[in-house]
């Protein structure tokens, strides 16, 4: 059996035209769901021309980064989920070594590959397994929402849901996480499953000003919101 099979692709752009063919010509063998919060319809015609197994949604407006995924996740039939960010990638091994961790680890909530750093890196030096148990509150040092598989099922069956669309933008991974953890699901970081990441660089660059501006004022609030909910 195809493992590929299980796995739906969600990716949610805003202005994201000069990265989203890079990455979709690297995931041609998943199923994938594209999210555009810039509404270009002109895209969506491009992507679902060139990819067979893309989808292209336009929404009625920007629905930020968890409203943009919940869409696509509640349109997935597949098991799993893999949230990708524009400027977030795997090589071909670390896809490979994914499929290997779904089969391999016990039932899970969430997966998620490491972080290509030296903190992540020494991290695992301590350890004598591939993966390790996290938590909401040390999850970001390892990692982030740039990169995450979802057992969609799971998050079902458990009635924990999918993300917090309060949040518009930031914490709303790790809101997912302490809600899992809360209700006993566990949560992976993989060693042996390395995401490349370049932040900020998902938008038009000439946005730059007026986006910086925009997501200062969103880390902030959704920081609050964070901690006004679970403490």
């Amino acid at each position: 059996m195809n493992k590929s099979n299980n796995i739906t692709i969600s990716i949610v752009t805003y202005f994201s035209d000069h990265l989203i063919f890079k990455r979709l010509d690297k995931l041609k063998k998943f199923k994938s769901i594209i999210v555009e919060n810039s509404l270009k319809k002109e895209l969506k015609t491009a992507l679902e021309n060139k990819y067979r197994l893309t989808k292209v949604i336009l929404p009625n407006k920007n629905m930020g980064y968890g409203g943009g995924n919940n869409l696509a996740i509640n349109k997935i039939k597949t098991k799993y989920c893999l949230i990708l960010n524009p400027d977030a990638y795997l090589e071909e091994k670390d896809l490979k070594n994914l499929l290997k961790y779904i089969s391999e680890l016990p039932e899970f909530g969430i997966l998620f590959p490491r972080a290509n750093n030296i903190v992540s890196k020494n991290y695992f030096k301590k350890l004598n397994k591939n993966y390790a148990e996290v938590y909401y509150d040390n999850f970001l040092k390892f990692s982030s929402g740039c990169c995450m598989l979802i057992n969609i099922e799971l998050l079902k069956k458990k009635k924990i849901g999918f993300f917090d669309e309060n949040f518009f933008l930031y914490n709303e991974e790790q809101d997912l996480v302490k809600r899992c953890h809360d209700n006993n699901l566990k949560i992976y970081l993989l060693k042996k499953c390395i995401v490349k990441h370049k932040p900020n660089s998902s938008h038009n660059p000439r946005l730059n000003t007026d986006v910086e501006l925009f997501k200062h004022w969103h880390y902030t609030w959704s920081y609050f919101y964070f901690l006004k909910k679970h403490f």
